[in-house]
């Protein structure tokens, strides 16, 4: 028998056709489910030079997980969901208008440094490359419903397609089909400017430590996410305390147990634990320029 106990996520495909096609292999592991701190930098892109070893300070996060360590799926978790779960609706990647022409190196344990945005400020009519994670067997592209171009997808491309297009604001969105019928669709829509700060909580009733796990958000007038925000959030907890504040970057400066830090495409995450004899805990988030954000949680 044969299993593959460290692949990397870049040969997601390959390696599970093996495990499809022959009985003897068992499965296969993919370094890895969440990311962690140390290997700094392991699953690093680059524009300048080869992607290989380790990153110097400030990287400290290997960077190479299905989740990052917030607990967000990253584009090669997405993709795996073709494989694995028999996903149909599309993924839409795009890579920054700023690296157009830039040959990308990707490391052994890396994945394409994608962002699931369509929001690029300054950078209106600039060529961008677009991928597509699609089933079916042909997948549509469309900006602002006018269609730019149709490629085969499916198994027979692994799952991904590619497209060159400009950067012009609204909404691009992605149609799969399968035999003529559509199969699902998928879109990302230009949001406005950063104005305000959002919260968003997991259940916190049933853990017997007290604590909340909290996603920060900055969002625009309509409460969208805005994938490009990297403001300074400082945090004031009333009714508990404040265990952790985080993002997504691999390579943030911040110390994880102070009040202040910055969001990292548009998210953070807390980790707050009410006092003993507290049945209230008010959380506010405040920025420069930013509507704040407050939030109360119960313990009634």
């Amino acid at each position: 028998m044969i299993s593959g106990t460290e692949s990397f996520p870049i040969e997601a495909y390959e390696n599970w056709e093996a495990v499809k096609k022959y009985p003897h292999v068992i499965g296969d592991f993919v370094w890895t489910a969440w990311d962690y701190l140390g290997e700094s930098g392991i699953g690093h892109t680059s524009y300048e030079g080869e992607a290989r070893g380790l990153k110097k300070f400030p990287w400290h996060v290997a960077n190479c997980g299905d989740l990052d360590i917030c607990g967000r799926k990253r584009p090669q978790s997405h993709y795996r969901d073709f494989l694995w779960n028999d996903r149909n609706k599309p993924y839409i990647g795009v890579w920054h208008p700023k690296d157009w022409g830039k040959e990308e190196k990707i490391s052994p344990w890396g994945w394409p440094d994608v962002l699931e945005s369509w929001s690029f400020p300054g950078y209106d009519g600039s060529k961008v490359k677009v991928v597509v994670y699609a089933a079916g067997d042909q997948v549509e592209l469309y900006l602002n419903g006018e269609l730019l171009d149709k490629k085969s997808c499916g198994a027979k491309t692994r799952y991904i397609q590619e497209f060159e297009i400009q950067y012009i604001p609204g909404k691009l969105e992605a149609v799969a089909y399968a035999d003529g019928l559509e199969v699902s669709r998928a879109s990302l829509c230009t949001v406005g400017r950063p104005q305000k700060i959002i919260f968003r909580s997991e259940n916190h009733r049933d853990n017997e430590d007290n604590m909340a796990f909290i996603e920060v958000e900055i969002a625009d007038e309509h409460n969208r996410l805005v994938p490009y925000a990297e403001d300074e959030i400082e945090i004031n907890v009333r009714g508990g305390k404040l265990l952790a504040m985080g993002s997504g970057d691999p390579k943030a400066v911040q110390d994880y147990t102070e009040a202040i830090g910055s969001a990292w495409r548009g998210r953070a995450m807390l980790v707050v634990q009410r006092d003993d004899d507290s049945e209230l805990v008010e959380i506010r988030a405040m920025g420069k320029g930013l509507d704040d954000g407050v939030m109360t949680i119960s313990y009634r």
